[in-house]
């Protein structure tokens, strides 16, 4: 720049201005790793905000946010109680959702909203009263396949303040999700949060999603578990265009302020209809790789996406999803 500025006859002037001062002591120096995590914990003290900072490797943080007055958790999760074969091994997918979810989970004040479908199997009924007790709350669904109408109506039978979405083919990795996902949706601004979701052999399927084009896709879709790029996108939770609804937190209140999920999208690109939703209402959707499953992808649906499906939503958002404006991990 000062190469280009001199070669245009421009002059390069340094003003005697303070700018900003740092506060630290006469040995420290403001590039440290620990003097910029103690910037981070004087703007969360100054901010109001109850956090504890972690360090993950040098200048690469996390923040370990507070739970607000642990409010119901309502996870909403459709089903037809079908079985699949994971791992060599054949599983009722629902049932081993819920069950890794109770007996893994840190996070206690939950409920269990599960919308199934009167094909569910009586024995998988059975076994989902048995695994939650007097915390789930079975809602019947009688109709066709329309996975925006089933979580409509769990959304409706739900009592908690946050809803979690997920779908029924899923296994909790870390034990803290719900705590991770929850402290990131009671801050400011922040409208629903998602998960980092692995297939079943462990790479990745989702780690935010990407609009371009009008289109929508997966951040990192199919990298090996445990690569990142170059600003560690896979370390640190941040704001994304959207995430997917296989996983993901929202407010209750919310979810109906910005109408659910449309009916027009039975199928596919519900999840980002909501997504757009909730930012034209000025809040963001943010990814947390530290909230991670396994996301056993269309072993319970068929994955065909219509090309009606791929016109609502471009007629709805197309000039909003032309141009990527938070990844780089495509």
């Amino acid at each position: 720049m000062v190469l280009r500025a001199h070669h245009s006859g421009q002059t390069v002037s340094l003003l005697p201005e303070v700018l900003a001062v740092e506060d630290l002591a006469p040995d420290d120096f403001a590039g440290t790793s620990e003097s910029q995590r103690r910037v981070v914990e004087a703007h969360l003290l100054e901010s109001g905000v109850t956090a504890r900072v972690e360090e993950i490797e040098p200048f690469v943080r996390r923040l370990h946010y507070s739970i607000v007055d642990a409010p119901l958790v309502s996870i909403v999760i459709p089903t037809r109680g079908g079985s699949a074969e994971i791992a060599g091994q054949d599983r009722v997918l629902v049932v081993e959702a819920v069950r890794g979810i109770v007996e893994r989970s840190t996070y206690t004040n939950l409920e269990f909203v599960i919308v199934a479908d009167a094909e569910t199997p009586a024995s998988v009924i059975a076994d989902l009263d048995e695994l939650c007790g007097d915390r789930l709350r079975l809602v019947a669904w009688n109709a066709p396949f329309n996975f925006s109408a089933k979580m409509n109506r769990g959304a409706a039978a739900a009592r908690g303040d946050y809803l979690l979405l997920l779908n029924d083919d899923v296994e909790v990795v870390t034990d803290d999700w719900i705590e991770s996902m929850l402290g990131l949706a009671q801050q400011d601004g922040v409208g629903i949060v998602g998960a980092q979701l692995y297939f079943e052999d462990s790479t990745v399927q989702h780690a935010g999603q990407v609009y371009t084009g009008g289109v929508a896709g997966h951040a990192a879709f199919g990298w090996t578990g445990g690569r990142d790029d170059s600003i560690r996108s896979m370390m640190v939770d941040h704001e994304v265009s959207g995430v997917t609804a296989a996983c993901a937190l929202i407010g209750r209140a919310l979810y109906f302020e910005v109408g659910g999920f449309t009916l027009s999208l039975p199928g596919n690109y519900n999840d980002v209809d909501l997504n757009m939703k909730v930012r034209a209402a000025g809040r963001s959707a943010v990814f947390s790789p530290w909230v991670r499953l396994y996301h056993f992808e269309s072993k319970s649906r068929n994955p065909k996406i219509l090309e009606s499906d791929l016109q609502t939503l471009q007629a709805r958002w197309s000039r909003r999803m032309q141009v990527e404006m938070y990844s780089r991990m495509m």
